[in-house]
């Protein structure tokens, strides 16, 4: 009986060891008192309301050394924590999250719960617009969640970040930024990424090197006005390219005009529909003002700008001028000035990045002639000059600025006049593409007005091989023209001075070209007289020459009526080798030349009209004339010319000469 009592308490000894080790082992949580588990609790959370991504602090007792198979929901959605103890979670607030209770469950246990609340969903993108585009595409991205404003916000290209424009709630703007590559946009808040959307990154024709690819400067309105502008808004001054843009490049557009009244409001645009972004603006100086406006990544085969008055007081003094560049587009820096003074500064400005394209443009808030300009000698760029138009008090210069210290664009007038400059800085990408054939590679649109000194006197870059030419129209006739320095050959006139019926428009071509492109150059045209007003285009062609092909000789007419459209060579012109340039000018009385519709192809229309003066239809800014520049190609056909007008009256006396000259390979 007694070996059976002590049987029966060792087996009792070792059912109660048994009991104490599943209680004391390696479980989740601890005994109580009483020997009932104790579950995980909460006592705060830091922050206690937050973005999703937030990182949250759950601080409290009983989680449990490591996470395991514990975990933590945000009303019921779960997270992801990145770090766990005993006391302490930390963990973001996971995407689809809402306000409600977070909870930690530990060994199938909930704890209890407490209140968080989720302020926003995180970003999301509903779309891109454009799709693709080359780098410094502007991109609007529309979506949801993106935050007021940017703060620590991020946009990233494939893993490249954009330096936004533009942010709201709802809608980003942003330059496609350097070295992207096609992939996924994504929009980062409050350290949640949003969904990626594909963009593809345009493939380029370009060398890498900014360049200037050509530019034209349209005259000051104010040089040939004469009385109050009038007509209907928009007002709209029309200048041409010197070529037809190609796709992929950056257009530029310097504007300046009369801001007296302080109230107008202005749309640049192109033939091809670009999106233009206005990037800087200058003070005022004499109540006039410069701006620059920019498109990239445009569209191919643009032959002119225009900038329209949509609202506002109408005066005078609009000049635009246009520069299409290649391998540059996203602004870096900008920066404007003002003062009297022969040297020209543009403020100072401290690129981001080396190797930046700068451009900097000069107008006078005065009209004032200037006796000539040189381009700026400063450390780390070569700058060039780009335009010199001598009797609006306008030029401009480029360069490629290898550093990214701060600097102060400045070049030089012969005259200390006043003036207001500005400039831009681009950053430097593989985009676009420049002609490899001979183009037109600067073009001024220098006016003459009534009374102005005898040799009236015009500024010209000549920095590439090839010729300039000067197509004239104006009622007195041209008695020589020289330059300093002078030419290997010319100025040579492409015949005899033709005249137009009764003494009206006289329209003559000439010609120089030097062994080595020489730089900045002074032209004098002599004239009979000094009581009339001209236009004296002047076209600056890379691979020209001044081996003629032919002449019209002049054609001239008296149209008593109206014509919407009016031929101005019917075949009085035949070249005899292909890719000629041919070069056509006219004038008339009354009536403006606004675009060329014939030949139909191979033809640019090369005058500038401003729709502000309705005397003679649009006009003023050009005078009412008209010019074109045409390729033949392979085509060995008689030309004839047929240009758009636009009139309140009869063109009445009218005359027109077509020159062609040969051209190198």
């Amino acid at each position: 009986m007694r070996d059976t009592t002590r049987q029966f308490a060792r087996w009792m000894l070792a059912l109660a060891l048994a009991v104490t080790t599943v209680g004391c082992g390696a479980g989740s949580y601890s005994t109580g008192g009483g020997g009932n588990p104790s579950p995980a609790s909460i006592t705060s959370l830091s922050p206690t309301s937050g973005l999703v991504g937030t990182s949250v602090t759950i601080s409290g007792a009983n989680f449990g050394a490591t996470q395991g198979t514990s975990t933590v929901t945000f009303n019921g959605t779960a997270a992801t924590p990145t770090s766990w103890s005993a006391t302490s979670i930390v963990t973001p607030v996971p995407v689809g999250a809402t306000t409600g209770n977070v909870v930690v469950t530990v060994g199938g246990v909930a704890s209890n719960g407490v209140s968080f609340t989720v302020t926003v969903s995180g970003p999301s993108i509903t779309s891109l617009n454009p799709a693709s585009g080359s780098a410094g595409t502007s991109v609007t991205i529309s979506g949801a969640n993106f935050g007021a404003t940017q703060g620590t916000s991020t946009v990233t290209f494939n893993g490249t970040p954009a330096v936004p424009t533009n942010w709201s709630a709802t809608s980003i703007v942003a330059p496609v930024p350097t070295g992207a590559t096609t992939g996924n946009v994504v929009v980062t808040v409050g350290g949640v990424a949003s969904n990626g959307v594909s963009f593809t990154v345009s493939g380029s024709t370009g060398s890498g090197t900014p360049a200037l690819v050509h530019n034209a400067a349209c005259a000051n309105s104010a040089a040939l006005a004469g009385q109050p502008w009038g007509g209907t808004p928009p007002y709209e001054y029309r200048c041409p390219t010197p070529e037809l843009t190609t796709a992929g490049n950056t257009l530029i557009v310097a504007f300046g005009f009369d801001a007296t009244g302080g109230n107008q409001t202005f749309v640049v645009g192109d033939q091809q529909g670009d999106v233009f972004t206005l990037d800087v603006s200058s003070p005022l100086n004499n109540n006039r003002e410069l701006r620059i406006y920019r498109a990239t990544n445009i569209a191919a085969n643009s032959a002119w700008v225009n900038v329209k008055m949509t609202g506002g007081t109408l005066n005078g003094y609009w000049q635009p001028m246009v520069f299409e560049v290649d391998n540059a587009a996203a602004l870096d820096a900008a920066s404007c000035n003002s003062g009297t003074s022969s040297s020209i500064t543009a403020g100072q400005l401290t690129p981001t990045a080396m190797g930046d394209l700068l451009l900097q443009v000069s107008y006078a808030p005065t009209y004032a002639s200037n006796a000539s300009f040189s381009a700026g000698s400063q450390s780390n760029i070569s700058w060039a000059l780009a335009h010199t138009l001598l009797g609006d008090g306008s030029a401009s210069q480029w360069g490629v600025y290898n550093s990214t210290s701060a600097i102060t664009p400045t070049f030089t007038a012969g005259t200390g006049n006043p003036f207001l400059s500005c400039a831009v800085a681009l950053r430097a990408t593989t985009t676009g593409g420049a002609p490899s054939a001979f183009n037109v590679y600067h073009q001024e649109h220098d006016a003459m007005p009534h009374n102005a000194p005898n040799p009236w006197q015009v500024g010209v870059v000549v920095d590439v091989p090839g010729a300039v030419y000067l197509a004239y129209v104006g009622n007195d006739s041209i008695t020589s023209v020289t330059s300093s320095p002078a030419p290997n050959v010319g100025w040579t006139a492409s015949g005899p001075d033709f005249n137009g019926l009764n003494g009206h428009n006289h329209v003559n071509f000439y010609c120089a070209s030097w062994t080595s492109p020489p730089g900045y150059v002074t032209v004098d045209i002599n004239r009979s007289g000094t009581t009339n007003d001209s236009i004296n285009m002047m076209y600056v062609v890379a691979k020209g020459t001044c081996n003629l092909d032919g002449d019209s000789g002049g054609q001239a007419g008296n149209q008593t009526s109206a014509l919407s459209q009016m031929t101005i060579c019917n075949g009085c012109l035949t070249p005899t080798t292909a890719n000629d340039i041919i070069l056509q000018d006219g004038g008339q009385y009354a009536c403006t030349g606004t675009s060329l519709v014939a030949p139909a192809s191979g033809g640019l229309f090369e005058a500038g009209w401003f729709t502000g003066n309705t005397v003679d239809g649009p006009s003023q800014t050009d005078e009412n004339n008209f010019w074109s520049m045409i390729r033949n190609g392979s085509s060995l056909s008689a030309i004839t010319v047929t240009v758009a007008e636009s009139c309140d009256a009869p063109q009445q006396f009218w005359a027109s000469r077509v020159v062609a000259y040969k051209t190198l390979p």
